[in-house]
């Protein structure tokens, strides 16, 4: 019965050697093939060779040295298109003054220039339905001071001035 025993016991250490062996050389293999693929990658970044089919994410920022966001590629919240905009904004250190290309969920399309306060100065858009252009000007204060627009009733060219109580001084046709 000792006899037994002993093989039993002598087959199952064996067969626990294999086991060991067999999950070593798994980890040690896996961890090589990691590293090779780690520095592939690596190597690819640094030379700038990495290609990709596709790349989806909900936000792309770009920083500067410092880790500052300077250029952000995303969809934008806005309070007048419930689905947000799909904008591309440039900003300064402080993300205040800057640019912004936008289209709405809707289509239409946005030029926006901000001054250092981040209150949009200069803005060119085409607004849907009607595809008409618009060109407007706002003061330091953000109240329009001046526009250029195409009327989407008769299809004329419009030109305004604005004082700064909002009051037309000169219009053209």
């Amino acid at each position: 019965m000792e006899q037994q025993n002993w093989q039993a016991l002598q087959e199952r250490v064996g067969w626990l050697e294999r086991r060991l062996k067999f999950t070593l050389l798994l980890a040690v293999g896996g961890w090589m093939l990691f590293g090779v693929i780690w520095a592939l990658l690596l190597l690819g970044l640094k030379q700038g060779t990495i290609q990709f089919r596709d790349l989806r994410a909900r936000r792309l920022a770009i920083v500067d040295e410092r880790g500052r966001e300077r250029i952000e590629l995303a969809v934008i919240p806005d309070k007048e298109d419930p689905e947000g905009v799909a904008g591309l904004v440039l900003a300064d250190v402080a993300k205040r003054a800057g640019v912004l290309i936008s289209v709405s969920s809707i289509g239409g399309a946005t030029l926006s220039l901000s001054d250092t306060t981040g209150r949009p100065r200069i803005i060119l858009m085409i607004t849907p339905p009607f595809e008409t252009p618009a060109f407007t000007f706002y003061n330091a204060e953000g109240k329009l001071c001046a526009d250029l627009y195409i009327d989407p009733r008769d299809g004329a060219a419009k030109l305004r001035f604005l004082d700064a109580k909002g009051q037309v001084l000169f219009k053209a046709p």
